[in-house]
């Protein structure tokens, strides 16, 4: 694989805890291989991807028997990365085997993907129980997003044959297709992926509320949207007032990174419907497509949206 075996403290703070794998020595569970199968590509061939984590912790868990991921990233004040496992030797946070199409399987931690988990919660709730010392995935300031972002393109552009910098779309059940996971010509579509994509044994679903968009865009990657997005030929399933959901979040954090002072909790409630309604009339003002009904965020509204430069500037 290309590029070094630790991550260089000159390009970003890294603590080389190196204490990963079974010997605790930061040498990992193996190198990344697996049993040449018919309906697997050869290894080589297989894109690099990361997969993304949270601890749902307050800090750095114990991790028992040397699992580490490859790298903790520590949020707030000491922001860091803190390297367990060497970059070319696979990290053991995945549970379980990735069950590919004719029954054949490859080890999920096995498929040249880099792990990281991320020092957060993705329940509010329960970070909000101790503010002092928790604090939620969907809460992480632009500091702490540049930190991933960074990490992420630096990855990316230190990985032999890495899928385009995308962030796999986030899936509406456990894992995506194994296709996806593993394509049988090795091209992944994807560069980064939440844990809860990754086809493992575990049901964890990690970096639920992290603003993916907002990470993507300051590593100069592509944003795709969640396939649970509707079709834009189908309105009728656009957010209302009074949804919830995946859908009010999108529309919340497109609003959010266009100027609009608002809450991104996935709730449709009324700060929400006057956020679109002030949105649509500025919008209207450019095109008479876009009707001011503060109560629907129409497809109008979110092509409008789509054309409308960011008003926080991407690193």
């Amino acid at each position: 694989m290309i590029g070094p075996a630790l991550y260089p403290t000159s390009v970003f703070p890294v603590e080389h805890r190196m204490d990963g794998g079974p010997n605790r020595d930061g040498n990992g569970w193996g190198i990344f291989e697996y049993e040449p199968r018919p309906n697997v590509p050869p290894f080589a061939d297989l894109a690099e991807a990361t997969i993304w984590h949270t601890t749902e912790t307050p800090g750095i868990p114990g991790y028992g028997g040397g699992v580490h991921p490859h790298g903790s990233i520590v949020v707030g004040r000491n922001r860091r990365l803190v390297q367990h496992v060497r970059r070319d030797r696979r990290a053991g946070t995945l549970a379980g085997s990735s069950t590919l199409e004719g029954g054949q399987s490859v080890p999920t931690n096995r498929a040249r993907v880099r792990q990281f988990e991320i020092i957060a919660y993705s329940a509010d709730w329960i970070a909000a129980q101790a503010p002092a010392t928790r604090v939620a995935v969907r809460d992480l300031d632009d500091d702490d997003l540049a930190l991933i972002a960074l990490i992420m393109r630096w990855e990316w552009e230190n990985s032999e044959n890495p899928g385009p910098l995308v962030w796999a779309p986030y899936p509406s059940a456990h894992g995506m297709p194994h296709r996806a996971w593993v394509p049988l010509d090795g091209r992944r579509a994807w560069f980064a992926a939440d844990h809860k994509a990754a086809p493992d044994a575990s049901t964890h679903w990690d970096s639920d509320a992290i603003n993916r968009m907002r990470v993507i865009q300051m590593a100069n990657g592509i944003w795709v949207p969640s396939p649970s997005l509707p079709p834009p030929e189908d309105p009728m399933h656009y957010p209302r007032r009074g949804d919830t959901g995946d859908e009010v979040l999108e529309l919340q954090t497109a609003l959010v990174l266009r100027g609009a002072v608002l809450v991104v909790d996935g709730d449709y409630g009324a700060r929400t419907a006057a956020a679109v309604a002030a949105f649509q009339t500025r919008a209207r003002r450019k095109t008479q497509a876009v009707t001011v009904d503060g109560d629907y965020a129409s497809p109008e509204t979110f092509a409008a949206l789509a054309a409308l430069p960011l008003k926080i500037k991407a690193t």
